[in-house]
């Protein structure tokens, strides 16, 4: 298994994250099978369980997606099913604490937007972990992700400037928000809330690439506010998505986000409206290949019909070039290898998603931009 531990981060699961994710979804019998494959392909099943350090042998030993994973694995397979669970008790409990901080600071900024006259829609962990998933702590989060109309970007940024003592805005997203679709805001050095303007980083500028999602939107009372949410099938398309790219965080956790929506709605989605979407957007290589591995492993009831539609979409070059450099780690090798890499990807960016001025002049925009950025950064230290 190449790179199975993935220390330096990860795109589509591997055998062992496949393992985890069994224990975590499959019925108790065939979980329970997989979790201790899992624990012996890592060398994991003979821990000291009276030893104070415990909780850092084990985790140390996985990588981050899979370390989120593991609170999830013990609702699916019960508390009293292995000796090691009753020790993540404080670990689960730290995860809840985290999800409340940012549900309280979503739920401030929410009534803020609002008296602003700025819609909201809640996405990603913030839905996901009030709507699909039993209990909070079984979906961790690092940040909360609130979508706003692409038409409201400026009066919203226009608002955190104002309230700058309140949000600070992330470090990467300084002198580079034109390139973005989404930006981080902290109310303090734990509790980080994304603003987005579109769902797709790769559509950052594109005035109509979230409009599905408005126009499919179910209102939604979060303790006395006021907001929205995603239709399912809306919620299963990003979630879906989300695992596109090779992250830090290798972004498995697509995989039990679209379970948990598949068990809620009983497989019942508007498979032709998630076709119609998936022809819509240049993502089709990795549609293509999450389904199958989802279809293959966790949900064999997708239907036959639209998994032939989805395969036999037409892809073109540049698609499986992009999604190819996508879930690559390129800054393995080093800066000229990022740089060589990067710049191939914005290209690829440009022609399909990002082509309204000169690729002269955006690559020269990003780069100047990035500059300033870096210098910055460097200053500041």
């Amino acid at each position: 298994m190449e790179d199975r531990k993935l220390k330096n981060g990860g795109h589509f699961p591997n055998e062992l994250q496949t393992l985890i994710l069994k224990a975590a979804l499959l019925n108790r019998k065939e979980a329970m099978s997989c979790f201790l494959d899992w624990l012996d392909l890592n060398q994991l099943n003979h821990l000291n369980v009276k030893s104070t350090s415990f909780i850092s042998d084990f985790m140390d030993e996985i990588d981050l997606g899979s370390q989120r994973l593991m609170p999830l694995v013990i609702e699916n397979l019960g508390i009293d099913s292995h000796p090691y669970f009753p020790l993540f008790t404080g670990f689960k409990k730290n995860l809840w604490v985290r999800n409340q901080r940012i549900f309280l600071a979503a739920k401030d900024l929410l009534e803020k937007l609002s008296e602003e006259g700025i819609p909201t829609l809640l996405v990603k962990g913030i839905s996901m972990a009030n709507m699909y998933y039993k209990r909070i702590e079984c979906r961790p989060m690092n940040d909360g992700d609130i979508l706003i109309p692409y038409a409201c970007k400026s009066k919203s940024l226009a608002f955190f400037r104002k309230q700058k003592k309140l949000y600070r805005m992330g470090k990467e997203e300084i002198n580079m928000v034109d390139f973005y679709h989404a930006s981080h805001f902290f109310q303090n050095k734990d509790t980080d809330i994304d603003i987005h303007w579109n769902l797709f980083a790769e559509y950052a500028n594109h005035a109509d690439a979230s409009s599905f999602a408005w126009e499919g939107s179910q209102e939604y009372h979060w303790d006395g506010k006021s907001t929205r949410v995603l239709s399912p099938t809306h919620e299963f398309f990003l979630a879906l998505i989300h695992g596109r790219h090779f992250g830090k965080f290798p972004p498995i956790r697509w995989v039990p986000d679209c379970v948990m929506i598949l068990r809620k709605e009983n497989g019942k989605l508007d498979w032709a409206e998630f076709t119609r979407l998936s022809r819509m957007y240049h993502f089709k290589p990795y549609i293509q290949k999450a389904l199958v591995y989802l279809k293959d492993n966790f949900w064999a009831e997708l239907p036959d019909e639209m998994m032939k539609e989805i395969a036999t979409m037409p892809i073109k070059k540049d698609e499986l070039l992009y999604y190819h450099l996508a879930a690559m780690n390129i800054k393995k090798h080093g800066f000229l290898s990022m740089f060589y890499l990067g710049t191939r990807r914005l290209i690829l960016i440009h022609r399909l998603f990002e082509n309204e001025e000169p690729l002269w002049k955006y690559l020269l925009r990003w780069y100047t931009q990035k500059l300033i950025k870096e210098t910055r950064k460097w200053f500041e230290k």
